[in-house]
C-alpha cells in the first residue's frame, strides 16, 4: 500500500566472529541506503529520499562505508542495489552490513516488497525481504541489518499485484560455516501504513516517523538504552527494540489520534551488537506504557508460561484480559485446541518408528529403497505408517493425502511423527518417542505439557509469529519455549 503523507487538521554477528561486533573502536561496517520517492506511475512521496540522506549522513559519522542510492538525482533500480551489496560482500572485510530502504512498499502473501524506480511498470524492479534475508544469512557477515521504512499493506491498494520481489543479495558459492545474524527493523506491522508527516507549517519538508525516531534514539537516548562497550557508550540493536516499539506509536498519536503505527522488530544478534554511538545527552528512562496486545506477545507469553508450568497442570497458561481477548478474536486459542485435540485422537500402539496421519486418509507413500514402509488404517480421517529404517537413524518419505496434496516428512528411529491436517493443509508436524523406547518414560512424565507446547508452537508458526530471539548463543531463549535435551 502507499506510504501515506499526513497533514494535521491544524496545519501542524556470530559464533567466534561475533566478538568483533563488540569492539566499539574497530567494528568495520558498510551500508547501502536507499530512498525512492517516485516509483513509475505511483503517487510521489516527500520523505523517502531525504530520510535516506539523513540516515546516510548519520552512518557516515559512525564510520560506515556508505553507498547512498536515492532518486533525487537519478532513478534507483534493482541492479544498483544488487551491485552495491555485492561489492561490499566481495570485499569480505566487513563485520556488519546495513541495508536501509524508505519508499513505497506492500505486503504480498508472506513477503514484504520494496518498490524501486521502475516499478510497478517493471514488475521485477522491486526487492523481496524474505529472499533477501535468506541469502543475507548465508553470506558469512556476522551481522546484517535490514531497516524498512515503508507500508506493509496489500498489493491491491496500489494496483501492484504483478510486482515480484527480487533478491538483493548474491547467492554464496559455498555455504558459510556459521550463518549470519540478520536483524530486521520493520516500520510497521503487516497490513498497516508507515506515515510521513510535515515538519513545518508550509509543508515544504516532511519526515518519516519511524526514521526520525530511529535517529533520535542515538541523539538523545534514555539511560536504559545505553550500553558501555570498550569504554564507549552505544545503543545496541536489542535496546532499540523496546524504545521504537513504545516511541513510534506515541509520535504517531501526537500528530493525530487517528494515526496508528506500531513497528515490528526482530533482533537475533545478541545484546552487544550496535549500529551507532550515543551522540547527545542521555535522558532519564521514561516510564513505559504497557506493551500492546499483539499475536507475537500472545505467543511469547503462552510459551513462557508453558516452560515454567508443572507437567500435569490442567491449566498451564493464564493470560491477561487483553491477551485472552486477542486469543479469542484472532482464533489463536481455537487453533491451538484444534491441533491439541487432533493429536490426541490416536496413540501409536506397537509402532516403533513411523507416522500417524490425522485429519485425512493417506493415498500413497514413497521412500528410498533401504526404507520399508507399510501403511495401515488408511481410510477415514486417520492413517498409520510403520517404517523400518534398517541401519539408518533417519530418513525422509514423501506422502500424498486423499485430496491430492502432499509433503515430504522426516522419519526418525524410535520416534513417531504426528501429522495433523485441517482444511488449509498440514497444520502441525511433531515427533514424540515411541512407547518402549529409551526416551519414552522421560517424555511420558511431561506428556501433557509437551503436547500443549507442540500445539502452541505450531499455532504461533501458523500465525507467523514464532521466533526465538537473541542469536544462536541464546540458550535461555530456546529454553523459554521448552526446548530440552530429551525431546
Amino acid at each position: 500500500m502507499r506510504r501515506r503523507g499526513f497533514i494535521a487538521a491544524s496545519a501542524s554477528v556470530i559464533g567466534v566472529l561475533a566478538a568483533r561486533l563488540s569492539l566499539a573502536k574497530t567494528k568495520n561496517s558498510a551500508a547501502v541506503v536507499i530512498g525512492v520517492d517516485r516509483p513509475r506511475g505511483l503517487a510521489a512521496l516527500r520523505a523517502a529520499a531525504s530520510g535516506g540522506t539523513e540516515v546516510a549522513q548519520w552512518l557516515t559519522g559512525e564510520n560506515f562505508d556508505v553507498t547512498l542510492l536515492t532518486d533525487s538525482q537519478k532513478p534507483v533500480h534493482l541492479g544498483d542495489v544488487f551491485g552495491a551489496i555485492s561489492h561490499y560482500i566481495e570485499l569480505g572485510t566487513f563485520d556488519q552490513l546495513l541495508v536501509y530502504f524508505a519508499g513505497h512498499g506492500f505486503a504480498s502473501r508472506y513477503d514484504e516488497i520494496w518498490l524501486l524506480s521502475g516499478a510497478p511498470t517493471d514488475p521485477n524492479d522491486a526487492i523481496g525481504i524474505n529472499g533477501t534475508k535468506c541469502l543475507a544469512q548465508q553470506r558469512g557477515i556476522p551481522n546484517v541489518v535490514l531497516i524498512s521504512d515503508c507500508c506493509r499493506s496489500t498489493a491491491a491498494s496500489l494496483g501492484v499485484e504483478q510486482v515480484q520481489g527480487s533478491v538483493a543479495f548474491p547467492s554464496p558459492t559455498t555455504p558459510p560455516s556459521v550463518p549470519s545474524d540478520v536483524d530486521v527493523f520493520y516500520a510497521t506491522l503487516v497490513g498497516n501504513p508507515s506515515w510521513e508527516i510535515p515538519v513545518d507549517v508550509s509543508h515544504t519538508q516532511y519526515k518519516g516517523i519511524f526514521t526520525s525516531t530511529l535517529l533520535d534514539a542515538f541523539k538523545n537516548p534514555e539511560a536504559s538504552m545505553v550500553t558501555v562497550i570498550d569504554s564507549t557508550k552505544v545503543v545496541t540493536n536489542a535496546t532499540l527494540k523496546p524504545f521504537l516499539g513504545s516511541e513510534v506509536p506515541k509520535r504517531a498519536q501526537a500528530v493525530s489520534i487517528t494515526l496508528t503505527q506500531r513497528p515490528h522488530i526482530e533482533v537475533v544478534s545478541g545484546d552487544r551488537t550496535f549500529m551507532g554511538h550515543v551522540r547527545g545527552t542521555i535522558r532519564p528512562s521514561a516510564a513505559r506504557t504497557p506493551e500492546p496486545a499483539t499475536l507475537a506477545l500472545l505467543a511469547s507469553e503462552s510459551l513462557s508460561q508453558l516452560h515454567s508450568s508443572q507437567p500435569h497442570d490442567p491449566s498451564p497458561v493464564h493470560l491477561a484480559p487483553a491477551l485472552s481477548h486477542l486469543s479469542s478474536e484472532s482464533g489463536f486459542g481455537v487453533t491451538t485446541e484444534r491441533i491439541l485435540n487432533a493429536r490426541g485422537l490416536a496413540q501409536p500402539t506397537g509402532l516403533r518408528s513411523g507416522l500417524v496421519i490425522l485429519g485425512q486418509s493417506l493415498r500413497s507413500i514413497s521412500s528410498v529403497k533401504e526404507v520399508r514402509a507399510s501403511a495401515t488404517n488408511v481410510s477415514g480421517d486417520e492413517g498409520t505408517v510403520s517404517l523400518e529404517l534398517g541401519p539408518r537413524q533417519s530418513s525422509s518419505v514423501a506422502v500424498r493425502f486423499a485430496d491430492g496434496s502432499g509433503c515430504v516428512l522426516a522419519v526418525l528411529t524410535d520416534f513417531v511423527g504426528k501429522v495433523v491436517l485441517d482444511e488449509h493443509g498440514v497444520a502441525n508436524v511433531s515427533y514424540e518417542p515411541a512407547p518402549g523406547t529409551p526416551f519414552w518414560s522421560m517424555y511420558d512424565m511431561e506428556r501433557g505439557r509437551v503436547e500443549r507446547l507442540h500445539a502452541t508452537v505450531a499455532t504461533a508458526a501458523k500465525f507467523g509469529v514464532f521466533a526465538i530471539e537473541g542469536g544462536r548463543r541464546n540458550r535461555a531463549g530456546a529454553s523459554r519455549v521448552g526446548i530440552r535435551s530429551a525431546c
